[in-house]
């Protein structure tokens, strides 16, 4: 019901309610309809945070669109002012995922250490660092 109700708001208000339908269907673990809904809400607004985290964040979960993904974070962090949620820490840890997926280790490696620039306690970034170290 939802998504029926998400629907109908995108129609009224397409950014709006494509965010709104873009994370539903995450959290449903929908991620190729929320790739290409977070995709409909950058053609209308192209700096919109929660869809460029979106795509991001869809990419690498599909393991798909990698470049996209990544372009898509990289655009999300040098948004100013920079967004308050996700944490950057998030946003550098999915882009070492995305880099790993990709095979490039030393840019995995360096968006990992990031990540735990921004946040040292982050373990997600503190396991995929020390896996790639071994």
């Amino acid at each position: 019901r939802a998504i029926v109700q998400a629907r109908a708001i995108r129609q009224l208000a397409p950014v709006t309610g494509g965010v709104v339908l873009a994370s539903l269907f995450i959290k449903q673990g929908n991620y190729a309809d929320a790739l290409a809904t977070a995709e409909i809400v950058l053609q209308h607004q192209p700096d919109n945070p929660a869809a460029l985290y979106d795509v991001g964040r869809c990419a690498d979960q599909l393991g798909q669109a990698l470049d996209r993904g990544i372009a898509a974070l990289q655009r999300w962090l040098a948004l100013t002012p920079r967004p308050a949620a996700p944490p950057p820490a998030d946003v550098q840890c999915r882009l070492g995922g995305l880099y790993l997926q990709k095979g490039d280790r030393s840019a995995a490696i360096l968006a990992y250490e990031t990540a735990l620039k921004f946040d040292p306690s982050f373990a997600e970034a503190q396991t995929a660092l020390a896996a790639l170290k071994r």
